[in-house]
């Protein structure tokens, strides 16, 4: 996770391509329960150790940053982030911003 920025969990299903630091396919599910995929290195999955030979599945992050939070009809605390910063990252479908529950945010810098 990057230092300073909340993150959102991803389930990293493996590695996809050895060009350049190496490409994992990950994704997130966001608060509706919809599974969202990004192509991403593994520095940004928070996982700089994977490579082609590492054992897949594996968790990552995604950092991210929270650009509104609030709580819906039903009390649940919801929030919107951007993956847009600190990696510049988007779905493979080009979103970079998605509504995900406030709990699953990572709010802290592992130790």
């Amino acid at each position: 996770m990057t230092a300073h920025l909340p993150a959102i969990p991803l389930h990293i299903a493996g590695h996809i391509d050895d060009h350049g630091p190496g490409y994992l396919a990950c994704a997130l599910r966001d608060a509706h329960g919809i599974e969202h995929k990004f192509i991403l290195t593994p520095r940004a999955a928070g996982r700089p150790e994977l490579a082609a030979d590492s054992v897949y599945p594996q968790s990552g992050t995604l950092a991210c940053q929270i650009e509104f939070e609030w709580e819906d009809d039903a009390g649940e605390a919801l929030a919107r982030v951007s993956t847009r910063r600190p990696w510049a990252a988007a779905s493979i479908d080009g979103m970079s911003s998605f509504v995900v529950k406030a709990a699953q945010l990572l709010r802290e810098p592992a130790a």
